[in-house]
């Protein structure tokens, strides 16, 4: 008889997601909460008689349950984890353990399965074992029949017997039945616990893998471990000696983290052309326009959060400080009102793109508006054009030349004339980000200032601009630079947003107290203006 051993070599390989299923407690990721809470539990005699485990797919649900099971029947216990090692753990981790059954709720979900199983677990367990634990997994697909038949069962069941529940769909499961388990929810896991999983994989495996590889991997798994393993094992197979951040862009369909940074990017600097661009180039690659709509709406959250100091939260993501700092770059030039409305309009294009029956053209018509728009602007200017008030001619600061406020041999400059200049050169993102420079000193060929951390690595990249730039305000003198980090307090942004806020506060009193105002709400009375204190 011929055998074809290829078949059973090919037979035998088993995928990432079963070879690293957990095997103890301290091997589940992201989940430290219930693991130390079933610990105890187990430390102190006081597992309850029906547990039910909720949470997304793929976060370690039927594993625990698993886990759990051995830990209660083990010989040698240790700190509350199974030794792996004992008769009772092999044979349950084999499935030939009659005191360990796992039941599978969308295929046995009648009520004659469940009646069988009461006659079972009536029983006393096997010689050797203390419980007898039945698992059900995806327990909300059981009939209604088959929770009523339950019920009595899970409220008073054999002192020998306990159940474990698990679900994706914890709303589904009748209240009747919560109210008689305790209850475990399993949240999504984090991307940086999710990238530590494939890195000690990949370890494991002896892979070389680009870095990149497991972000993008992470973020598409959406919190769940085993969709992380299995995306990561169909790169594997594809690859050969190494593992690339452009196959896996090539093969999932995903959009490289800096091309989305560069079309956020253009949309930001109102450039609508070359973000079309950017995107008809994506679209040509292949990408799914699915996904990097979706990464598009989440890159302009993550900027939001960023500009208002939510930088805790984005480290929980994934993101580095280098990453931080260089998305800082991109919004020195935009106020918070302005962000807002960005990530408003993303939000709501993106996901009237995505029930389009034309995604891209509905994505290049939000581009289009998002890089053409009107930026916000505050209630303080807003006044200033309203007919009550007519219109007030806006202040400009044209460069001068220099002005001296000391002494000829002690002379200080005019910062805000300097920022000008720059402006005029045409180097609009360089002035924004010397406008949040707290200056200590300018003067004597020497400008010796302060910003928070982003301005000073920009500046002190643009720095041979900001020496040209000094060269020509002053040419009489020799220019040197020194930067450090720092707060805004003193920079030319902080007295804008404090001129802003003193013209806003008088604007709105003067509107409140206008004649014209005080005639509508004779003609309406009990009218109130919406936003005034």
């Amino acid at each position: 008889m011929r055998v074809d051993v290829s078949l059973y070599l090919y037979m035998s390989y088993l995928v990432l997601a079963r070879k690293y299923r957990p095997k103890k407690f301290s091997n589940v990721e992201g989940q430290e909460a219930v693991i130390q809470t079933l610990k105890n539990a187990i430390a102190r005699n006081r597992v309850g008689h029906a547990l039910i485990f909720a949470g997304l797919r793929g976060v370690g649900k039927t594993s625990v349950a698993r886990i759990l099971a051995h830990a209660l029947n083990c010989k040698a216990p240790e700190d509350g984890e199974p030794c792996l090692e004992c008769q009772n753990c092999k044979e349950i981790s084999s499935g030939k353990s009659f005191a360990v059954q796992e039941i599978d709720g969308a295929s046995h979900n009648g009520v004659d399965t469940i009646r069988e199983l009461i006659e079972h677990f009536r029983t006393p367990p096997p010689p050797g074992y203390r419980f007898k634990i039945y698992v059900i997994d995806e327990v909300h697909m059981l009939s209604l029949s088959a929770f009523n038949a339950l019920l009595k069962s899970l409220e008073e069941p054999p002192t020998h017997t306990i159940f474990i529940l698990a679900t994706t769909e914890i709303h589904k499961i009748p209240e009747t039945v919560l109210s008689r388990c305790q209850r475990y929810d399993f949240k999504g896991v984090s991307i940086p616990s999710i990238e530590k999983c494939l890195r000690d994989i990949a370890k494991e495996e002896n892979l070389i893998v680009e870095p990149g590889v497991f972000r993008i991997v992470a973020r598409m798994a959406e919190g769940s471990v085993r969709d992380a393993q299995t995306i990561f094992d169909r790169l594997i197979v594809y690859s050969q000696d190494a593992v690339r951040e452009e196959d896996a862009v090539a093969i999932l369909g995903v959009t490289a983290r800096a091309s989305i940074v560069n079309l956020a990017g253009a949309v930001l600097r109102r450039e609508p052309a070359e973000a079309l661009k950017l995107f008809s180039s994506l679209c040509n690659q292949g990408i799914d326009i699915g996904i990097l709509i979706k990464d598009f709406a989440s890159h302009l959250r993550e900027l939001l959060l960023l500009f208002i100091g939510a930088k805790d939260i984005l480290k929980e993501e994934g993101f580095s400080d280098e990453e931080l700092v260089e998305l800082s770059r991109h919004i020195a030039h935009l106020s918070l009102q302005d962000l807002q409305e960005l990530e408003r309009i993303a939000r709501q294009g993106c996901d009237l793109a995505l029930r389009s029956i034309s995604p891209r053209f509905a994505f290049e018509a939000l581009l289009i508006r998002m890089g053409s728009r009107v930026p916000v602007e505050d209630i303080a200017r807003l006044l200033e054009r309203t007919p009550l008030f007519g219109e007030k001619p806006k202040e400009k600061h044209a460069f001068s030349p220099p002005k001296k406020t000391q002494s000829a041999s002690n002379a200080s400059l005019d910062w805000r004339s300097f920022v000008s200049l720059v402006e005029e050169r045409g180097n609009r993102m360089l002035s924004e980000h010397l406008k949040r420079l707290t200056v200590q000193e300018f003067a004597k060929g020497i400008l010796r200032a302060s910003a928070p951390e982003f301005v000073v690595l920009y500046c002190n990249k643009e720095k041979s601009k900001i020496l040209e730039s000094l060269k020509i305000f002053d040419p009489d003198a020799m220019w040197t630079l020194e930067l450090v980090v720092a707060n805004l307090e003193g920079s030319l942004v902080s007295e804008e947003v404090d001129k802003k806020r003193t013209e806003s506060e008088r604007e709105t009193s003067n509107l409140l107290s206008h004649p014209k105002l005080k005639q509508i709400q004779e003609i309406f009375p009990g009218t109130q203006i919406e936003g005034a204190e």
